[in-house]
């Protein structure tokens, strides 16, 4: 059964994307966190749920885009932090000989920048597969996303930071296939 207030809400979004946009690019500062933001209401009135009941279409659309800008935010704070990054890059493997070691944390701070330069939950994504070891499945659960996308989401934030590197695209994007005994 449809919901006419999500529909109404979906037709408003499309209709008034651009000035939300520019609205939205005004109150949080971040050009990343408005697209963010708006990729995420579309996500979110694309999907069925319980009916959206509101008075205002207008102030209905731009306080949900408040709402999931400030979801994001915190999303966001539960990520590594720049101070942990830096603390990692600090990290010396005392059996490289220096111009190894150099050579390494040049590369290091080339991929801490490109991280830092990608869409906020690209990143967020990006750091929970690849660091803090979860599975694409459990990273599509926790944003209401299929794996698929998790996945290209991934592919997209690999490519990006190969590229910042000089670097060719690593074409695996699951967990590291496991050693059996005839390996």
């Amino acid at each position: 059964m449809s919901d006419p207030g999500r529909e109404r809400l979906r037709e408003l979004f499309i209709a008034s994307q651009g000035s939300l946009r520019t609205r939205l690019r005004r109150r949080l500062g971040s050009e990343e966190l408005a697209e963010e933001t708006l990729q995420e209401i579309w996500i979110r009135l694309s999907q069925d749920g319980q009916p959206i009941i509101f008075q205002r279409a207008e102030s209905y659309l731009f306080g949900m885009a408040l709402n999931v800008a400030a979801s994001l935010r915190r999303s966001e704070a539960r990520h590594a932090t720049r101070a942990e990054i830096e603390a990692a890059l600090e990290f010396a493997d005392e059996t490289a000989r220096p111009d190894e070691a150099a050579e390494a944390r040049i590369d290091l701070e080339a991929l801490e920048r490109a991280i830092l330069e990608l869409p906020p939950r690209r990143r967020a994504m990006l750091l929970a597969v690849r660091v803090n070891g979860a599975s694409t499945q459990e990273v599509a659960e926790s944003y209401g996303l299929t794996r698929r996308s998790v996945e290209a989401e991934l592919k997209r934030a690999l490519e990006y930071c190969a590229t910042r590197l000089g670097r060719s695209v690593i074409k695996r994007f699951g967990p590291k296939p496991s050693k059996t005994a005839k390996d």
